[in-house]
């Protein structure tokens, strides 16, 4: 396998496209990823799988995904509950999920912290806000 050419890994870092999740874009949300399995959407679940071969292979302890603060919304939060179902494993039985711009989840290997970050706070002349989720295995 190529990726253990790598060496040591300590985190893999990546975004998805957001059109899916996005207030301003499609809505379709991760539900669009069974009527179309090349749809962008299901780039999240390939950078996943890009870090769990990180993780077996070169020692991988975390992951950071990036996206629109949208994805806490997108299908009543259903979808950033499968975000964090794929991530932690812990299962969410609700069907309709109001996310808070910070939070945490503590599977049993694993814990995802995720917050809501403006680009305006860093010194960038624009509001650009963005949900980071930070997996530590």
């Amino acid at each position: 396998m190529i990726i253990k050419k790598l060496g040591k890994i300590d985190i893999v870092v990546f975004g998805s496209p957001c059109q899916d999740l996005s207030v301003s874009g499609k809505r379709g949300g991760l539900e669009t990823i069974k009527e179309d399995t090349n749809h962008s959407s299901i780039l999240f679940f390939e950078g996943l799988r890009v870090f769990r071969l990180a993780q077996k292979y070169c020692g991988a302890r975390y992951m950071l995904w990036e996206n629109v603060v949208g994805a806490l919304f997108s299908n009543d939060g259903m979808d950033f509950a499968k975000i964090l179902e794929s991530m932690t494993g812990v299962e969410f039985e609700q069907t309709k999920i109001k996310w808070g711009t910070e939070g945490r989840v503590l599977g049993k290997d694993s814990m995802c912290e995720w917050a809501v970050l403006d680009a305006q706070w860093f010194g960038v002349a624009q509001r650009r806000r963005r949900v980071f989720a930070l997996l530590d295995t």
